[in-house]
């Protein structure tokens, strides 16, 4: 009968990992041997995440939901394999798509560990988008902040302007989005007005 409630100690931990643990599948693929790994090492893994993660954003930071598949698959036929892949993308590609390897290599290594790392490269991406939507939205409400006191400044400089024309910049500067064009026309058709209306009190004294 089992001891109660004493610790196994971190060598007999070990020794049983060494008697038990199965590192590697090898298996005849056309007369060649392929190896196979059963789970990858922490580094492995961490390697895996950040090189998949990496593929689905462009240059610019654009996400390319359409790549995540062929990265995912990619990785694991390199890190998971002994296969080596063309460095040519679009070979690549058809090999992974117009062969079986890729269905040969997830037989083994399908479930488990390779199932979370799929769920941390989903979490991963939808975090990095969550900052970016963030981000952004900060920086347009710092943005439309900016432009709104730009647009009270206006209000309290141009005294004798009409409100039709206050009201054309607050239109330049409402949703979503902000209209430079029809900002910078409003911009001016206030300077005219103003300047007109200073120049008509310069004649009159």
């Amino acid at each position: 009968m089992a001891e109660k409630n004493k610790k196994i100690s971190v060598n007999e931990l070990e020794r049983y990992f060494k008697e038990t643990s199965k590192r590697v599948t090898t298996q005849d693929w056309q007369s060649k041997e392929l190896v196979i790994k059963n789970y990858l090492s922490l580094k492995e893994m961490l390697q895996f995440v950040d090189s998949v993660v990496k593929s689905c954003f462009s240059e610019d930071g654009e996400y390319l939901p359409e790549i995540k598949e062929f990265a995912i698959n990619k990785s694991m036929i390199e890190i998971y394999s002994n296969f080596r892949l063309p460095d040519d993308v679009n070979l690549c590609y058809d090999i992974l798509y117009g062969t079986d390897i890729v269905n040969t290599v997830y037989e083994v290594v399908g479930g488990n560990q390779f199932d979370e790392i799929v769920t941390a490269i989903d979490t991963k991406i939808a975090n990095i988008l969550k900052t970016k939507e963030s981000l952004i939205s900060k920086q347009f409400n710092e943005l439309y902040n900016s432009m709104s006191n730009i647009t009270k400044s206006f209000e309290e400089k141009f005294t004798d302007v009409d409100s039709g024309t206050i009201a054309n910049l607050n239109k330049a500067i409402a949703g979503n989005r902000i209209d430079e064009k029809k900002f910078i026309e409003a911009y001016f058709e206030a300077r005219k007005i103003n300047d007109s209306n200073q120049n008509q009190d310069s004649g009159n004294g």
